[in-house]
């Protein structure tokens, strides 16, 4: 282009003239600029879309063989993965709710997951891995020089997304770490499941792991749950509300008053629920009363999974 305006410089007749060349001379040089930038970008994106498919093809292979039990070779584990694993982890299953499903939804997921290190890991950056188009795996990185608590959020978890639901491990450290976190957070997944719209938004493995463990062989559980509260398992409103008061009733320590406030019932209604509840069992609470809290618990979480249709 410099070559050529020299050359109108000295051969131009008149200044429309040049003016016209130099124009045409622009817009042809840009033309192929545009052409050429064209053809680039598309051979970047087709090969970067390429890497990233085959790099997460890779990952999610590692995270499937690490699971299934497999020998932890960190040296060879760590690059694949992008992630370090001597340290602290937080194992937490990700995933959307059927109706708020899109095209974009691991995008989604994907964000919050960086969102969610920011406030638990200072920047430090998640691993995740999706498992399919509308769930995760996500690991926080919780660093090394100290034992976390099990609390790691301080608190009340921040919310996710509307649709988006969280199933949390307990924090874990080392390589067999990284397995356990995520172990439990699926085991806290499989609870909320089966709880369907009862179940919060974000749900610990801490606060359901005896259900966690009976849930994981369904049929059994629900045979010894029956077995626990005898009709006290049927399926309807009346019995549901009786099962809910002397759930609270035995968490509360047997404290009619207690339970009263936070059902805010009257106090008599209380007591009538849970001599009613017993009288439906058949046998009083006393006799076995850790038993009929689990079991309790179990029907508060699994729901129909473990309780007797009415006919």
């Amino acid at each position: 282009m410099q070559w050529c305006y020299r050359e109108l410089a000295v051969q131009a007749r008149d200044l429309p003239t040049a003016f016209a060349a130099a124009m045409r001379l622009t817009e042809s040089t840009f033309g192929y600029i545009d052409r050429v930038s064209e053809l680039v970008l598309t051979a970047y994106v087709r090969e970067r879309d390429e890497w990233v498919r085959n790099t997460v093809a890779v990952r999610a292979a590692q995270v499937r063989s690490l699971l299934a039990g497999g020998p932890i070779e960190v040296n060879r584990v760590e690059p694949a993965l992008g992630y370090r694993l001597r340290q602290h982890h937080l194992g937490i299953v990700a995933w959307v709710e059927e109706a708020a499903r899109t095209e974009g939804t691991l995008v989604e997921l994907e964000r919050m997951a960086g969102r969610l290190a920011d406030h638990l890991s200072k920047g430090a950056r998640a691993l995740f891995v999706s498992r399919d188009e509308s769930s995760a795996f996500i690991w926080m990185p919780l660093g090394s020089e100290h034992v976390p608590s099990s609390d790691v959020f301080g608190g009340t978890p921040p919310a996710p997304d509307a649709a988006v639901r969280l199933a949390v491990g307990e924090p874990a450290e080392g390589p067999e770490g990284f397995r356990i976190t995520i172990r439990e957070a699926l085991r806290a997944h499989a609870v909320a499941l089966m709880a369907g719209p009862v179940a919060p938004r974000v749900i610990r493995f801490a606060e359901v792991a005896p259900v966690a463990l009976l849930a994981e062989d369904i049929g059994a559980a629900r045979n010894w749950v029956r077995r626990a509260l005898g009709p006290l398992t049927a399926d309807d409103d009346q019995t549901a509300r009786l099962r809910e008061t002397l759930h609270v009733f035995l968490s509360t320590g047997g404290s009619y008053q207690e339970t009263a406030e936070r059902l805010s019932l009257h106090k008599n209604t209380v007591f009538y629920r849970v001599r009613k509840a017993q009288e439906v069992r058949g046998r009083k609470v006393a006799d076995d009363r850790f038993v009929v809290e689990l079991a309790l618990l179990a029907c508060h979480w699994l729901g129909p999974a473990v309780l007797t249709a009415p006919h």
